[in-house]
């Protein structure tokens, strides 16, 4: 499991670094754009790729990482009881008898322990979110299920609406529910547009009617329900990134820009449409619409600066009865053809070269295996070789454990462990290599017989241990060995593990990776 854990805050790391790049980036772009459909474009993107910069930050073949990169590469002196035999290639020793090893692998101990944790609290948030957003989605759908059907007169002025604008009979349905207090677009793969009661009495205004159907179905012509499920997502994956937040809420004002836009071009009045707004935001929930609409009732709704998530620093519909009639700019409906082309290659660009950076190195190249040999210096970040290791049991960690020789040495992601055991089968059968008992759960252990006159001799046998990612591989004596995994793991620094009444002696020790 922590293999998995390690590797995965690996990548989130660098996701998140990703991911801060490329949505800080996104984000400028949308200061210095003042089209509200041009802004769309760019943030649907920051919120699609930043949905993928995880599996794509996995996968990507140019970030092969396993420490951090920045901590100094200068030696510093650790206390070690390892003793080697005559015999061992071992490492360099400096004053006092302490072993000479990077000062990297402190960092990386401390550190790894540092991203797991904070891995295990991004997974418990990243949970929470997303129950959140699926609670949301089936909350919508029960509610669409629950709903009734609209009066007769309200079908047939939504089928005209749905007519010009070229929406099929079978894409969007609408519904009546009175647990709505306004019109809501929701749905995945079937759009319900869902309207309170009051606007499926004979006496509500028709005219009203038919722009509040044109402005939902709008959104719906546009993927906007769709498309919140997968913000929903992207929010969740990076909940801490306050980037993701302001992106989604500008999404949120700018999409209403935008359709205001449309049915303002549909109505062909923009005073008009805009007189609408300020009307159904006064009286939507009353039955009817009054012939002249109450601006005060606007104008007293605060205008003062909120908070940056609640959608923007004033009062929305404020903003879209501006947008319509004081805006210093024309407003384009569509963003042109080379926006939609533009923006989306270059962004997939950005994140293609944000996802390919890391903070980490390949363990090999960065944290060096320790040898003394001079000879063996060409090899020192391919190999590391013990020619004889006597291990004798010291202390206990456990009853019937006896405590582990570790040799100054970070076993890597990947490796090949290769050595000759000098052992009884008995003794080899309770004997811990890197952490891996060297012998199947499944089988009886051989069972000790000391009241025989003939011991049992020690014999030679050949341990291989094979790691590749995930993938883990023991043999004995070419006989391949079942690993349990959720019982046994790789120990992160090379261990030997005697029993606790015995000696093994391991024989031309050779790990490579």
């Amino acid at each position: 499991m922590w293999f998995e854990l390690d590797r995965f805050s690996r990548t989130l790391t660098d996701a998140t670094l990703a991911t801060l790049a490329l949505l800080s980036a996104m984000v400028l772009a949308m200061l210095f754009c003042e089209q509200p459909v041009r802004r769309m474009v760019i943030a649907r993107w920051s919120v699609i790729l930043a949905a993928l910069m995880l599996p794509v930050v996995a996968l990507n073949p140019w970030r092969p990482g396993d420490v951090l990169a920045w901590p100094p590469r200068e030696r510093a002196s650790v206390e070690s009881d390892w003793e080697p035999a005559p015999g061992v290639d071992a490492p360099a020793r400096g004053a006092g008898g302490e072993v000479s090893i990077w000062r990297t692998l402190a960092t990386e101990e401390f550190t790894r322990r540092i991203l797991r944790e904070l891995s295990l609290l991004y997974l418990i948030g990243v949970g929470g979110s997303l129950a959140w957003n699926v609670l949301g989605i089936w909350g919508a759908t029960r509610l669409a299920a629950a709903a009734d059907e609209p009066e007769a007169a309200t079908k047939a002025l939504f089928a005209d609406v749905s007519r010009t604008l070229g929406v099929g009979r079978d894409e969007v349905l609408l519904a009546v529910s009175p647990r709505v207090k306004r019109p809501v677009a929701a749905g995945l793969r079937k759009v319900h547009i869902l309207i309170p009661p009051a606007f499926d009495r004979p006496d509500f205004d028709r005219e009203s009617l038919r722009t509040i159907l044109l402005h939902e179905l709008t959104h719906v012509r546009e993927g906007d329900p769709q498309f919140q499920a997968l913000a929903g997502l992207s929010q969740s994956l990076w909940f801490f990134l306050p980037h993701i937040w302001w992106i989604l809420a500008q999404i949120r004002i700018d999409r209403e820009f935008r359709a205001d836009q449309r049915v303002a071009e549909a109505l062909g009045s923009a005073s008009r449409y805009a007189t609408l707004l300020v009307v159904l935001a006064s009286y939507a929930g009353r039955g009817k619409v009054p012939e002249e609409p109450d601006r005060t009732r606007l104008l007293a709704q605060s205008a003062r600066p909120g908070w940056w998530w609640a959608g923007g620093l004033r009062n929305p519909l404020l903003q879209r009865v501006v947008m319509l009639l004081h805006c210093p700019f024309p407003i384009e409906a569509r963003p042109p053809l080379w926006w939609t082309r533009v923006v989306p290659a270059l962004a997939c660009a950005l994140a293609a070269f944000a996802s390919s950076w890391t903070i980490f190195t390949p363990r090999a190249a960065d944290a060096g295996w320790i040898s003394a040999s001079p000879s063996a210096s060409s090899l020192a970040e391919s190999r590391f070789h013990v020619d004889r290791f006597v291990a004798v049991p010291k202390g206990y960690v456990r009853i019937g454990r006896s405590a582990p020789h570790v040799l100054p040495v970070l076993l890597p992601d990947r490796f090949i462990l290769r050595v000759r055991i000098e052992a009884t089968t008995e003794s080899l059968s309770r004997t811990r290599l890197a952490g891996l008992p060297l012998r199947d759960w499944n089988l009886a252990m051989v069972p000790r017989q000391p009241e025989l006159d003939t011991p049992s001799l020690p014999a030679m046998h050949d341990v291989v241990i094979e790691r590749d990612g995930m993938f883990l591989r023991l043999w004995v004596d070419e006989a391949r060995i079942r690993v349990d995994l959720p019982r046994d793991h790789v120990s992160e620094w090379l261990t030997i593990e005697p029993p606790p009444d015995d000696t093994v002696v391991l024989h031309e020790l050779d790990v490579s990776w």
